[in-house]
């Protein structure tokens, strides 16, 4: 059922991309992304299988101009936008997926972001932006009421399939995005909006490493576990509704946070990522010492009982 999330989205943009390279390139790299997906759900795939065909996808990209432009022109200032869009894309592509954990999530999550990234494109008259961004909305939308059910389990899922499409295209609409006419704000506010599976992968990543749970590449590409950001909220006890509804705050915050970087300069949108960051250390913070409260409190009364 998850094919339909692909289909709301290619029957719009494939019916006529021949106006813009960028968009081809984007849509036969979200074809790829989705194919290889679909063949994980149904057979499996190891971690170096998908990362590879991850890079063949961000391949595709740069052959068709959908590249992080930062560095001057020349040989090392390509090969170094090359590797960012590559680390862009793979790691928002893997982030988005990693959401994909409790009902309603990675769905709902990105269709604000495509609310968001179609509003700032608005604000810049990037008309490219919006017809790229309201199908990806549309295809969330038409899917979350079948994902994300209050009190019943969800009726279909988006797999691997749907959560890496979903994430890889919200990576390229980071990219191709003309967000602002300053240079830093553009490179900003995709982050902004994409903040939390960026907080979502970095904190997990920071606490698995701590904890010493993963020590090389390998094992962080195919370690899994339940420490993502909902499950620690789920984990202080708002429930699962409770905990998708508090990223769906944090996520819509985000989102305006960017709205507001239309004429503001790189100083202006670096402070609003110093507030971003340190909200998100406070979050952190807040699931990791209630999280123990609880566990402190079981034992003790665990203990209680033995004697």
């Amino acid at each position: 059922m998850v094919v339909v999330v692909y289909l709301a989205f290619a029957i719009t943009i494939l019916w006529d991309f021949s106006f813009s390279s960028q968009l081809k390139g984007v849509a036969l790299a979200g074809t790829l992304i989705f194919t290889i997906g679909l063949v994980d759900d149904w057979r499996g795939l190891t971690a170096p299988v998908k990362l590879g065909c991850q890079l063949v996808a961000v391949g595709i990209l740069i052959k068709y101009g959908v590249v992080i432009s930062f560095f001057p022109h020349g040989l090392w200032g390509d090969l170094g936008e090359w590797l960012l869009t590559a680390l862009w894309v793979v790691g928002i592509t893997n982030a988005v997926n990693y959401l994909d954990g409790l009902d309603g999530l990675a769905a709902g999550s990105c269709a604000i972001n495509a609310f968001f990234f179609s509003l700032v494109a608005l604000q810049n008259h990037h008309d490219l932006m919006v017809y790229l961004a309201l199908p990806m909305l549309g295809s969330c939308l038409s899917f979350l009421p079948y994902n994300f059910r209050f009190r019943h389990p969800a009726l279909i899922f988006l797999g691997a399939a749907g959560s890496n499409f979903l994430g890889f295209m919200m990576a390229s609409l980071g990219i191709i995005g003309d967000w602002a006419s300053d240079e830093l704000v553009k490179l900003i506010v995709p982050v902004l909006i994409l903040g939390v599976p960026i907080f979502d992968m970095s904190f997990t990543t920071f606490m698995r490493i701590w904890h010493g749970q993963v020590r090389s590449v390998g094992q962080w590409l195919s370690y899994a576990g339940r420490d993502h950001i909902h499950h620690r909220l789920e984990a202080v006890r708002i429930g699962r509704a409770g905990a998708v509804l508090v990223i769906y705050a944090v996520t819509t915050w985000l989102g305006l946070s960017a709205l507001v970087l239309k004429n503001a300069t790189g100083l202006n949108a670096l402070l609003q990522v110093a507030q971003s960051v340190i909200v998100f250390l406070l979050l952190g913070f807040f699931m990791v010492f209630v999280e123990r409260q609880y566990a402190a409190i079981e034992q003790q009364a665990n203990n209680q009982k033995g004697t």
